[in-house]
């Protein structure tokens, strides 16, 4: 006897989960958070600048019921600038998760300088499988955080 079997809608699904933590500060996605000068933190380059900052960290959740192949990209843009590339992205199984901590500069490449933080509400935005390389059973990777700026004074 031989049977042929097609599952059907059986296809990995990319998420971030529900929390993304800036700095100490941990904020729903789709909500906003404000930020204040002891969220800022120093990091030093591998060449020994030092820069201000804060560690962005997310999950990366396949709440699908196939595996992501790899590789796949996630983009973090500010105000519509990309200032992070997280590419290489492996294979992840369906069910599993993996956390993800990048740290987030203010300066240089990433476009962001302290010197202009002001009160305005800036969007924090994360494209998962920014190039639609993981065939996913929900297709909308995009998830977003308002971010305003506490003063000096608080």
């Amino acid at each position: 006897y031989h049977m042929d079997i097609r599952f059907c809608g059986f296809k990995p699904n990319l998420t971030p989960g529900r929390i993304l933590r800036l700095g100490n500060r941990e904020v729903v996605w789709g909500t906003s958070v404000c930020l204040d000068p002891n969220d800022i933190e120093l990091h030093t380059s591998p060449g020994g600048d030092v820069t201000k900052g804060v560690n962005l960290t997310y999950s990366e959740f396949n709440v699908g019921y196939d595996w992501a192949e790899a590789p796949f990209v996630h983009i973090i843009k500010y105000d519509g600038v990309q200032v992070i590339t997280s590419s290489g992205r492996q294979l992840l199984k369906h069910g599993l998760n993996r956390t993800i901590s990048l740290p987030w500069t203010f300066e240089g490449t990433n476009k962001f300088s302290v010197l202009e933080i002001d009160k305005l509400t800036h969007r924090l935005e994360l494209s998962m499988d920014a190039g639609n390389n993981v065939d996913e059973s929900d297709e909308a990777n995009q998830w977003f955080v308002n971010i305003t700026y506490a003063d000096e004074n608080g």
